[in-house]
Protein backbone atom coordinates (compact mmCIF):
# COMPACT_ATOMS: atom_id res chain seq x y z
CA UNK A 1 0.00 0.00 0.00
CA UNK A 2 1.73 3.14 -1.17
CA UNK A 3 1.09 6.38 0.74
CA UNK A 4 -2.14 5.15 2.26
CA UNK A 5 -2.64 4.74 6.00
CA UNK A 6 -5.05 2.43 7.80
CA UNK A 7 -5.53 2.19 11.55
CA UNK A 8 -4.99 -1.36 12.73
CA UNK A 9 -7.72 -2.16 15.20
CA UNK A 10 -6.84 -5.61 16.45
CA UNK A 11 -5.18 -8.83 15.36
CA UNK A 12 -6.70 -12.23 15.86
CA UNK A 13 -4.23 -15.09 15.69
CA UNK A 14 -4.85 -17.41 12.78
CA UNK A 15 -7.70 -15.39 11.27
CA UNK A 16 -7.32 -11.81 10.01
CA UNK A 17 -5.77 -8.54 11.00
CA UNK A 18 -9.01 -6.60 11.39
CA UNK A 19 -8.80 -3.09 10.03
CA UNK A 20 -10.94 0.00 10.26
CA UNK A 21 -10.78 2.52 7.44
CA UNK A 22 -9.56 5.93 8.61
CA UNK A 23 -12.49 8.03 9.78
CA UNK A 24 -14.73 5.06 10.62
CA UNK A 25 -15.59 4.52 14.26
CA UNK A 26 -14.01 1.46 15.79
CA UNK A 27 -16.44 1.31 18.70
CA UNK A 28 -18.65 -1.34 17.11
CA UNK A 29 -15.91 -3.63 15.78
CA UNK A 30 -16.07 -6.86 17.72
CA UNK A 31 -13.67 -9.72 18.10
CA UNK A 32 -14.42 -13.04 16.45
CA UNK A 33 -13.39 -16.42 17.79
CA UNK A 34 -10.30 -18.06 16.34
CA UNK A 35 -10.71 -19.67 12.94
CA UNK A 36 -9.05 -22.55 11.20
CA UNK A 37 -7.28 -21.68 7.96
CA UNK A 38 -6.07 -23.35 4.79
CA UNK A 39 -2.94 -22.40 2.86
CA UNK A 40 -2.81 -22.19 -0.93
CA UNK A 41 0.46 -21.74 -2.82
CA UNK A 42 0.60 -20.06 -6.22
CA UNK A 43 3.67 -20.14 -8.44
CA UNK A 44 4.14 -17.19 -10.80
CA UNK A 45 6.71 -17.35 -13.61
CA UNK A 46 8.16 -15.06 -16.26
CA UNK A 47 9.64 -16.30 -19.53
CA UNK A 48 10.86 -14.53 -22.66
CA UNK A 49 9.94 -16.90 -25.51
CA UNK A 50 12.41 -15.41 -28.05
CA UNK A 51 10.47 -14.33 -31.13
CA UNK A 52 7.75 -16.95 -30.77
CA UNK A 53 5.93 -17.45 -34.13
CA UNK A 54 8.37 -15.24 -36.06
CA UNK A 55 10.05 -17.12 -38.89
CA UNK A 56 12.58 -14.33 -39.44
CA UNK A 57 14.14 -14.34 -35.96
CA UNK A 58 14.70 -16.71 -33.05
CA UNK A 59 14.86 -20.52 -33.23
CA UNK A 60 14.47 -21.82 -36.79
CA UNK A 61 11.92 -24.58 -36.19
CA UNK A 62 8.73 -22.87 -35.04
CA UNK A 63 6.83 -26.12 -34.49
CA UNK A 64 9.58 -27.55 -32.31
CA UNK A 65 9.91 -24.28 -30.40
CA UNK A 66 6.17 -24.30 -29.61
CA UNK A 67 6.30 -27.94 -28.52
CA UNK A 68 9.33 -27.33 -26.31
CA UNK A 69 7.82 -24.25 -24.68
CA UNK A 70 4.72 -26.25 -23.72
CA UNK A 71 6.96 -28.95 -22.23
CA UNK A 72 9.01 -26.46 -20.23
CA UNK A 73 6.01 -24.49 -18.98
CA UNK A 74 4.32 -27.68 -17.79
CA UNK A 75 7.56 -28.74 -16.07
CA UNK A 76 7.71 -25.52 -14.03
CA UNK A 77 4.40 -26.49 -12.34
CA UNK A 78 3.47 -22.81 -12.45
CA UNK A 79 -0.03 -21.46 -12.05
CA UNK A 80 0.46 -18.43 -14.29
CA UNK A 81 3.30 -17.65 -16.70
CA UNK A 82 3.98 -14.16 -18.07
CA UNK A 83 5.44 -14.40 -21.58
CA UNK A 84 7.36 -11.88 -23.66
CA UNK A 85 8.21 -11.79 -27.39
CA UNK A 86 4.95 -13.40 -28.47
CA UNK A 87 3.86 -12.73 -32.04
CA UNK A 88 0.22 -12.88 -33.01
CA UNK A 89 -1.89 -12.30 -36.12
CA UNK A 90 -5.14 -13.33 -37.77
CA UNK A 91 -3.25 -16.00 -39.67
CA UNK A 92 -1.54 -17.51 -36.64
CA UNK A 93 -2.90 -17.08 -33.10
CA UNK A 94 0.20 -18.03 -31.15
CA UNK A 95 -1.32 -18.18 -27.67
CA UNK A 96 -4.22 -20.35 -28.83
CA UNK A 97 -1.69 -22.79 -30.28
CA UNK A 98 0.37 -22.82 -27.08
CA UNK A 99 -2.71 -23.31 -24.91
CA UNK A 100 -3.83 -26.16 -27.15
CA UNK A 101 -0.47 -27.88 -26.61
CA UNK A 102 -0.62 -27.31 -22.84
CA UNK A 103 -4.07 -28.87 -22.55
CA UNK A 104 -7.69 -28.03 -21.81
CA UNK A 105 -6.92 -27.07 -18.20
CA UNK A 106 -5.00 -24.03 -19.42
CA UNK A 107 -6.14 -20.61 -20.61
CA UNK A 108 -4.24 -17.77 -22.23
CA UNK A 109 -4.37 -14.15 -23.33
CA UNK A 110 -2.18 -11.92 -25.47
CA UNK A 111 -2.56 -8.13 -25.35
CA UNK A 112 -0.75 -6.93 -28.49
CA UNK A 113 0.70 -3.49 -28.93
CA UNK A 114 1.15 -4.40 -32.60
CA UNK A 115 -0.55 -7.28 -34.39
CA UNK A 116 2.14 -9.20 -36.23
CA UNK A 117 3.84 -12.55 -35.88
CA UNK A 118 7.19 -10.76 -35.79
CA UNK A 119 6.33 -8.16 -33.13
CA UNK A 120 7.26 -8.73 -29.51
CA UNK A 121 4.00 -8.73 -27.57
CA UNK A 122 3.32 -9.78 -23.98
CA UNK A 123 0.97 -12.62 -23.02
CA UNK A 124 0.06 -14.96 -20.19
CA UNK A 125 -0.96 -18.59 -19.87
CA UNK A 126 -2.62 -19.84 -16.69
CA UNK A 127 -4.24 -22.86 -15.08
CA UNK A 128 -7.97 -22.22 -15.13
CA UNK A 129 -8.62 -24.18 -11.94
CA UNK A 130 -6.16 -21.99 -10.03
CA UNK A 131 -6.31 -18.57 -11.70
CA UNK A 132 -9.32 -16.63 -12.93
CA UNK A 133 -8.74 -14.18 -15.77
CA UNK A 134 -10.60 -10.88 -15.28
CA UNK A 135 -9.22 -8.41 -17.84
CA UNK A 136 -6.12 -7.18 -19.67
CA UNK A 137 -5.02 -3.80 -21.00
CA UNK A 138 -1.95 -1.91 -22.16
CA UNK A 139 -0.58 0.59 -19.62
CA UNK A 140 -0.02 3.64 -21.82
CA UNK A 141 0.20 6.25 -19.03
CA UNK A 142 3.17 4.83 -17.10
CA UNK A 143 5.99 6.21 -19.22
CA UNK A 144 6.29 7.35 -22.83
CA UNK A 145 6.05 5.11 -25.88
CA UNK A 146 9.62 6.04 -26.77
CA UNK A 147 10.98 4.91 -23.41
CA UNK A 148 8.97 1.70 -23.59
CA UNK A 149 10.95 0.57 -26.63
CA UNK A 150 8.91 2.65 -29.09
CA UNK A 151 5.49 1.42 -27.92
CA UNK A 152 6.11 -1.92 -26.24
CA UNK A 153 4.04 -0.85 -23.26
CA UNK A 154 3.56 -2.87 -20.05
CA UNK A 155 0.45 -5.02 -19.95
CA UNK A 156 -1.83 -5.15 -16.92
CA UNK A 157 -3.56 -8.46 -16.25
CA UNK A 158 -6.28 -8.41 -13.63
CA UNK A 159 -6.39 -11.90 -12.15
CA UNK A 160 -7.98 -13.72 -9.24
CA UNK A 161 -6.08 -16.45 -7.41
CA UNK A 162 -8.61 -19.16 -6.56
CA UNK A 163 -8.13 -20.33 -2.98
CA UNK A 164 -10.83 -22.84 -2.12
CA UNK A 165 -14.13 -20.98 -2.22
CA UNK A 166 -12.37 -17.62 -2.08
CA UNK A 167 -10.66 -15.43 -4.66
CA UNK A 168 -7.71 -13.08 -4.14
CA UNK A 169 -7.40 -10.24 -6.69
CA UNK A 170 -3.90 -9.70 -8.09
CA UNK A 171 -2.62 -7.15 -10.59
CA UNK A 172 0.08 -8.76 -12.72
CA UNK A 173 2.08 -6.29 -14.80
CA UNK A 174 4.09 -7.87 -17.62
CA UNK A 175 6.93 -5.74 -19.01
CA UNK A 176 9.53 -6.05 -21.74
CA UNK A 177 11.89 -3.13 -21.35
CA UNK A 178 14.27 -1.54 -23.88
CA UNK A 179 17.21 -3.80 -24.75
CA UNK A 180 20.98 -3.21 -25.23
CA UNK A 181 23.82 -2.08 -22.99
CA UNK A 182 24.44 1.44 -24.32
CA UNK A 183 23.79 4.57 -22.25
CA UNK A 184 20.84 5.71 -24.38
CA UNK A 185 19.02 2.40 -23.85
CA UNK A 186 19.80 2.57 -20.12
CA UNK A 187 18.31 6.07 -19.94
CA UNK A 188 15.13 4.86 -21.66
CA UNK A 189 14.78 1.95 -19.26
CA UNK A 190 15.32 4.26 -16.31
CA UNK A 191 12.78 6.82 -17.54
CA UNK A 192 10.23 4.07 -18.21
CA UNK A 193 10.77 2.72 -14.69
CA UNK A 194 10.25 6.18 -13.20
CA UNK A 195 7.05 6.70 -15.17
CA UNK A 196 5.67 3.30 -14.17
CA UNK A 197 6.46 3.72 -10.48
CA UNK A 198 4.82 7.15 -10.44
CA UNK A 199 1.67 5.53 -11.80
CA UNK A 200 1.77 2.61 -9.36
CA UNK A 201 2.29 4.96 -6.41
CA UNK A 202 -0.86 6.85 -7.35
CA UNK A 203 -4.42 6.31 -6.20
CA UNK A 204 -5.36 3.87 -8.98
CA UNK A 205 -2.86 1.21 -7.92
CA UNK A 206 -1.58 2.02 -4.44
CA UNK A 207 -3.69 -0.55 -2.62
CA UNK A 208 -3.51 -3.33 -5.20
CA UNK A 209 -1.53 -6.55 -4.89
CA UNK A 210 1.00 -5.95 -7.65
CA UNK A 211 3.37 -8.43 -9.25
CA UNK A 212 5.66 -6.61 -11.69
CA UNK A 213 7.57 -9.12 -13.78
CA UNK A 214 9.04 -9.77 -17.20
CA UNK A 215 12.16 -9.14 -19.24
CA UNK A 216 13.63 -6.04 -17.58
CA UNK A 217 16.66 -6.17 -19.93
CA UNK A 218 18.78 -5.11 -16.98
CA UNK A 219 19.64 -6.01 -13.41
CA UNK A 220 17.98 -5.04 -10.15
CA UNK A 221 21.46 -4.67 -8.66
CA UNK A 222 23.83 -2.73 -10.89
CA UNK A 223 23.40 -2.48 -14.65
CA UNK A 224 24.49 -4.09 -17.89
CA UNK A 225 25.20 -0.64 -19.32
CA UNK A 226 28.88 -0.77 -20.30
CA UNK A 227 29.52 2.98 -20.21
CA UNK A 228 27.29 4.03 -17.32
CA UNK A 229 28.83 5.47 -14.14
CA UNK A 230 27.93 4.80 -11.38
CA UNK A 231 26.72 1.24 -12.01
CA UNK A 232 23.22 1.61 -10.59
CA UNK A 233 20.13 -0.23 -11.73
CA UNK A 234 17.63 1.64 -13.92
CA UNK A 235 15.07 0.17 -11.50
CA UNK A 236 16.78 1.62 -8.44
CA UNK A 237 13.68 3.72 -7.78
CA UNK A 238 11.77 0.53 -6.97
CA UNK A 239 14.65 -1.08 -5.05
CA UNK A 240 15.17 2.00 -2.84
CA UNK A 241 11.47 2.13 -1.89
CA UNK A 242 11.89 -0.76 0.55
CA UNK A 243 8.69 -0.14 2.48
CA UNK A 244 6.60 -0.23 -0.70
CA UNK A 245 8.32 -2.67 -3.07
CA UNK A 246 10.59 -5.69 -2.95
CA UNK A 247 12.80 -7.05 -5.70
CA UNK A 248 12.48 -10.80 -5.30
CA UNK A 249 15.12 -11.63 -7.91
CA UNK A 250 17.83 -9.09 -7.21
CA UNK A 251 20.14 -11.76 -5.77
CA UNK A 252 19.66 -14.29 -8.58
CA UNK A 253 22.53 -14.77 -11.01
CA UNK A 254 22.85 -16.29 -14.47
CA UNK A 255 25.95 -18.53 -14.43
CA UNK A 256 26.22 -18.53 -18.22
CA UNK A 257 26.77 -14.77 -18.34
CA UNK A 258 28.25 -14.49 -14.85
CA UNK A 259 25.86 -11.64 -14.04
CA UNK A 260 22.54 -10.96 -12.31
CA UNK A 261 19.41 -12.07 -14.15
CA UNK A 262 17.53 -9.68 -16.43
CA UNK A 263 14.22 -11.57 -16.06
CA UNK A 264 12.92 -10.16 -12.81
CA UNK A 265 10.03 -10.01 -10.35
CA UNK A 266 9.12 -7.08 -8.09
CA UNK A 267 6.12 -7.03 -5.75
CA UNK A 268 4.23 -4.33 -3.85
CA UNK A 269 4.00 -4.42 -0.07
CA UNK A 270 0.48 -5.83 -0.17
CA UNK A 271 2.16 -9.14 -1.08
CA UNK A 272 5.18 -9.01 1.26
CA UNK A 273 3.58 -11.41 3.73
CA UNK A 274 2.40 -13.73 0.94
CA UNK A 275 5.80 -14.24 -0.65
CA UNK A 276 7.36 -17.56 0.33
CA UNK A 277 10.85 -16.53 1.41
CA UNK A 278 13.67 -17.70 -0.87
CA UNK A 279 11.24 -19.21 -3.38
CA UNK A 280 12.45 -16.96 -6.23
CA UNK A 281 14.48 -19.18 -8.54
CA UNK A 282 15.60 -19.90 -12.08
CA UNK A 283 13.74 -22.93 -13.46
CA UNK A 284 16.85 -24.75 -14.70
CA UNK A 285 15.40 -28.24 -14.19
CA UNK A 286 12.43 -27.40 -16.42
CA UNK A 287 14.72 -26.35 -19.27
CA UNK A 288 16.48 -29.71 -19.08
CA UNK A 289 13.27 -31.44 -20.19
CA UNK A 290 14.12 -30.56 -23.82
CA UNK A 291 17.28 -31.02 -25.87
CA UNK A 292 19.41 -28.04 -26.87
CA UNK A 293 17.09 -25.69 -25.01
CA UNK A 294 18.89 -22.41 -25.72
CA UNK A 295 18.97 -22.96 -29.49
CA UNK A 296 15.65 -24.76 -30.07
CA UNK A 297 13.43 -22.99 -27.55
CA UNK A 298 14.63 -19.66 -26.11
CA UNK A 299 17.79 -18.04 -24.79
CA UNK A 300 16.00 -17.10 -21.54
CA UNK A 301 15.51 -19.30 -18.47
CA UNK A 302 12.12 -19.13 -16.72
CA UNK A 303 12.19 -17.32 -13.37
CA UNK A 304 9.56 -18.04 -10.71
CA UNK A 305 8.35 -17.04 -7.25
CA UNK A 306 5.77 -18.62 -4.94
CA UNK A 307 3.02 -16.81 -3.03
CA UNK A 308 1.04 -18.30 -0.16
CA UNK A 309 -2.55 -17.30 0.53
CA UNK A 310 -4.14 -18.21 3.87
CA UNK A 311 -7.93 -18.37 3.91
CA UNK A 312 -10.14 -18.80 6.94
CA UNK A 313 -12.14 -22.01 6.69
CA UNK A 314 -14.69 -21.06 9.32
CA UNK A 315 -15.07 -20.29 13.02
CA UNK A 316 -13.89 -23.46 14.69
CA UNK A 317 -15.25 -22.56 18.12
CA UNK A 318 -18.66 -21.40 16.91
CA UNK A 319 -21.66 -23.52 17.97
CA UNK A 320 -24.06 -25.02 15.47
CA UNK A 321 -26.67 -22.28 15.15
CA UNK A 322 -29.83 -23.09 13.23
CA UNK A 323 -32.47 -20.59 12.22
CA UNK A 324 -30.10 -18.15 10.46
CA UNK A 325 -30.33 -17.43 6.74
CA UNK A 326 -28.03 -15.02 4.91
CA UNK A 327 -28.22 -14.45 1.16
CA UNK A 328 -27.73 -11.88 -1.62
CA UNK A 329 -31.04 -10.52 -2.92
CA UNK A 330 -32.02 -10.83 -6.59
CA UNK A 331 -30.89 -7.31 -7.49
CA UNK A 332 -27.53 -7.86 -5.77
CA UNK A 333 -27.97 -4.59 -3.86
CA UNK A 334 -28.44 -6.06 -0.39
CA UNK A 335 -27.34 -8.97 1.75
CA UNK A 336 -30.48 -10.21 3.49
CA UNK A 337 -30.24 -11.43 7.09
CA UNK A 338 -33.00 -13.59 8.55
CA UNK A 339 -32.58 -14.94 12.08
CA UNK A 340 -34.78 -16.74 14.57
CA UNK A 341 -31.99 -16.22 17.12
CA UNK A 342 -31.46 -12.93 18.93
CA UNK A 343 -28.65 -10.96 17.26
CA UNK A 344 -26.61 -8.46 19.26
CA UNK A 345 -24.22 -7.20 16.60
CA UNK A 346 -23.45 -7.61 12.90
CA UNK A 347 -20.39 -6.90 10.78
CA UNK A 348 -19.28 -7.21 7.17
CA UNK A 349 -15.65 -7.96 6.28
CA UNK A 350 -13.69 -8.44 3.07
CA UNK A 351 -11.23 -11.30 2.68
CA UNK A 352 -8.30 -9.20 3.87
CA UNK A 353 -10.07 -8.75 7.21
CA UNK A 354 -11.05 -5.12 6.67
CA UNK A 355 -14.22 -4.20 8.53
CA UNK A 356 -16.51 -2.57 5.96
CA UNK A 357 -19.68 -2.13 8.01
CA UNK A 358 -21.01 -2.78 11.53
CA UNK A 359 -24.29 -2.44 13.43
CA UNK A 360 -25.09 -2.69 17.15
CA UNK A 361 -28.78 -3.38 16.53
CA UNK A 362 -30.45 -6.12 14.48
CA UNK A 363 -30.97 -5.32 10.79
CA UNK A 364 -32.58 -7.35 8.03
CA UNK A 365 -30.45 -6.11 5.15
CA UNK A 366 -26.94 -4.81 4.51
CA UNK A 367 -26.39 -2.47 1.55
CA UNK A 368 -23.66 -3.80 -0.78
CA UNK A 369 -24.44 -2.10 -4.11
CA UNK A 370 -21.32 0.06 -3.72
CA UNK A 371 -18.99 -2.90 -3.23
CA UNK A 372 -16.95 -4.50 -5.99
CA UNK A 373 -17.68 -8.09 -7.05
CA UNK A 374 -15.98 -10.59 -4.77
CA UNK A 375 -16.36 -12.65 -1.62
CA UNK A 376 -17.37 -11.03 1.68
CA UNK A 377 -17.93 -12.39 5.17
CA UNK A 378 -20.99 -11.59 7.27
CA UNK A 379 -20.45 -12.08 11.01
CA UNK A 380 -23.24 -12.20 13.60
CA UNK A 381 -22.86 -12.14 17.39
CA UNK A 382 -25.92 -13.95 18.69
CA UNK A 383 -27.23 -15.06 22.06
CA UNK A 384 -25.85 -18.53 21.27
CA UNK A 385 -22.44 -17.50 19.99
CA UNK A 386 -20.80 -16.27 16.81
CA UNK A 387 -21.94 -17.13 13.29
CA UNK A 388 -20.23 -16.28 10.01
CA UNK A 389 -21.06 -16.90 6.37
CA UNK A 390 -19.34 -16.07 3.09
CA UNK A 391 -21.33 -14.23 0.44
CA UNK A 392 -20.32 -13.97 -3.22
CA UNK A 393 -21.24 -10.65 -4.85
CA UNK A 394 -21.34 -10.93 -8.65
Amino acid sequence: MRNCYIFLCCAIAGVFSYQVVAGQSSATVFKMPASEQANYDFKVTTLNTEWLSCTENGPGNETLQMKNLATVIAATASDVVALQEVGTSASFATIDTLVSRLGSEWGGCVEPWYVSNCYQNQAIVYKKARVQFVSSSLITNGGSAYNWSSGRYPVLYKLNFIAGNSVVPVSLINIHAKAYNDASSFNRRQAASEGLKTLLDGSTFNTQKIILLGDFNDYLTGTQCSSCTPKVSPYQNFIDATSDYKGLTQNLTDPYYGSPVIDNIIISNELFDNYVVNSAAREVAATQKVSNYSTTTTDHTPVSAIFRVSISTGVSSAPDISGITIYLNSTKDYVMVKSDVAVDRLALYNLTGQCLWTADTPVEKIAVSHLSPGIYIVVLKTERGYYQQKIMKY
